[in-house]
């Protein structure tokens, strides 16, 4: 497992983070921050990944994943099946470098019933 929740993550009193573009050329958080987030917009656990493999190391001391995007081409759609395998890779997570998962929800697919009980799902798996 190795993931933290927020409430985990650190013994600082305020978080600071920051989105970090995959795409871009820098990224390189502002002064002050103590949360990397590698913002790539794919729900797909071993293309975020590899998206993120290039800023693990430059991200700040906390770094994290997103999983999830505005859904272009596909890309990003949140659905049960996502969030089971998101919930399933936490080791996967821990192994590339990061120490949290954030879910990038622009758009979905299921019920609320069904997605709601594929989040609780995934939140307890990544703990």
């Amino acid at each position: 497992r190795g993931l933290k929740t927020i409430a985990k993550m650190t013994t600082v009193d305020e978080i600071k983070g920051y989105y970090a573009w995959e795409w871009s050329s820098s990224w390189a958080g502002p002064s002050g921050t103590n949360l990397g987030i590698c913002f790539n917009g794919y729900s797909e656990v071993a293309t975020a990944l590899s998206k993120c493999t290039k800023t693990v190391s430059t991200l700040d001391e906390v770094r994290w994943v997103s999983i999830g995007g505005g859904g272009e081409n596909g890309h990003g759609i949140i659905t049960p099946s996502v969030l089971a395998t998101a919930g399933g890779s936490a080791s996967k997570f821990s192994i590339a470098g990061f120490k949290g998962v954030m879910f990038d929800v622009e758009v979905v697919e299921g019920t609320n019933d069904d997605l709601t009980a594929a989040f609780t799902s995934a939140i307890q798996h990544l703990k």
